[in-house]
């Protein structure tokens, strides 16, 4: 089943059936009241919930009646004595009896499970196109990285907010018209302020500026922050992701002024040096390259520099990575690390695909362990090579005395 929440004024029939679910190897998360089950849904993904009944302020019928109105609506099983009224007329709702029999509970996430199999979600497979797409991102890092899905909702515009857990820890990134407007719960968003700020985008630049601090330096750094946060991320492992359409932004939100493609290029620039990347991209200088552009919006709406569109437009003409930097480097080693940098940047957002031989990889993987060493001479990309230089025309003969 994936991750279940669990919500239980009562502390001991709480534990007892999260300890229950856990036994059968489900992850699980326990709150005490209906409202604390709405935050957590819309800090995270969930892919069902259990309540009891009876609950304080909110009950568990009234709960559910609000998760199926959630962007993406999670399966809800109530626990309790009595079977409610209105049970039938609220959707995606089960009933179980108290106290629990086990292997009913096991039937029903079964067939929970093999419900969700049936109907996928509209972000469970595809082309990373369109709106549909984004608003049923839902699922692990691996498989949704948030570089991809910011510059996916960036580039059609869109309303809403990511929502990222990852070593455990929870963040928002929220977007009006495809710009970043607010962030919070984002480690290190403005690293390095002083005095120290909160991991809160409105809060942060409010008292950046309250402390004397410029807005635009505030800006810089919080743009700074959560491009280095949201490039870590490119090749972690563990964690989820999942888009929310609706999301609205706190009072006092405003938009960054850096574009999102520009703040994400830069962010995988300060975590990911030339000379690592060089080597590395370098160990796949066989790999086959395709192109994978967007056709759900228009170049103008990608926000990508000009030697990343030239870096776009070789990948036709070309065959491998190593034909590629050949060619977009010509016979000056000096743009080396410049065309890698583009190349790097197109994986990370997905409009280029690598075939290896041995597999397709998305974006090559940092080894640690050369970060001290950069690369020698012999390491790098062989360069084309330079035209011949015309020879020198011969001297004049010297007159005669």
């Amino acid at each position: 089943m994936g991750r279940i929440l669990a919500v239980d004024d009562d502390a001991l029939s709480r534990a007892t059936v999260v300890d229950t679910l856990r036994a059968l190897g489900h992850e699980v998360s326990g709150v005490g009241t209906g409202r604390e089950a709405l935050d957590w849904l819309a800090r995270a993904p969930f892919d069902l919930v259990i309540a009891d009944v009876v609950l304080p302020e909110m009950d568990g019928l009234d709960l559910a009646r609000r998760v199926a109105r959630l962007a993406v609506p999670v399966p809800v099983v109530l626990l309790g004595r009595v079977v409610p009224a209105d049970l039938r007329t609220t959707p995606h709702v089960a009933f179980l009896p108290k106290p629990v029999d086990p292997d009913k509970l096991v039937r029903v996430l079964d067939a929970e499970a093999a419900s969700r199999r049936s109907v996928p979600r509209p972000g469970a497979a595809g082309s990373w196109q369109g709106l549909e797409f984004l608003v049923g991102v839902g699922g692990p890092v691996e498989r949704f990285p948030p570089v991809r899905v910011l510059f996916l909702a960036h580039r059609l515009g869109a309303n809403g907010a990511m929502r990222v857990e990852h070593g455990g820890r929870f963040a928002v990134v929220g977007v009006r018209g495809g710009h970043v407007v607010h962030a919070v719960g984002v480690p290190g968003l403005f690293a390095g302020a002083s005095p120290p700020l909160p991991d809160d985008l409105v809060q942060g630049v409010g008292a950046a500026v309250a402390a004397g601090m410029p807005h635009e330096r505030a800006f810089a750094i919080a743009s700074h922050g959560l491009g280095a946060w949201l490039a870590a991320l490119v090749d972690a492992r563990g964690g989820s992701v999942s888009f929310d359409p609706a999301w609205t932004p706190p009072p006092g939100a405003f938009p960054l002024p850096e574009p999102v493609p520009r703040m994400l290029a830069r962010g995988l620039a300060a975590i990911r040096p030339d000379a690592l990347l060089e080597r590395t991209w370098r160990a796949l200088g066989t790999a086959t390259l395709s192109l994978r552009l967007p056709t759900d919006s228009p170049e103008s709406r990608w926000g990508i520099d000009a030697t990343t569109m030239r870096v776009i437009r070789l990948v036709p003409r070309v065959r491998t990575v190593e034909q590629l930097v050949r060619e977009a480097t010509g016979a000056d080693p000096a743009r080396m690390a410049e065309v890698v940098r583009a190349l790097d940047t197109l994986a990370a957002f997905g409009l280029v695909d690598l075939d290896t031989g041995r597999g397709e990889v998305r974006v090559p993987t940092l080894a640690a362990s050369q970060v001290a060493s950069s690369p020698s001479a012999s390491d790098r990309f062989p360069a084309a090579a330079a035209p011949p230089s015309t020879p020198a025309a011969p001297a004049p003969p010297a007159a005669a005395p």
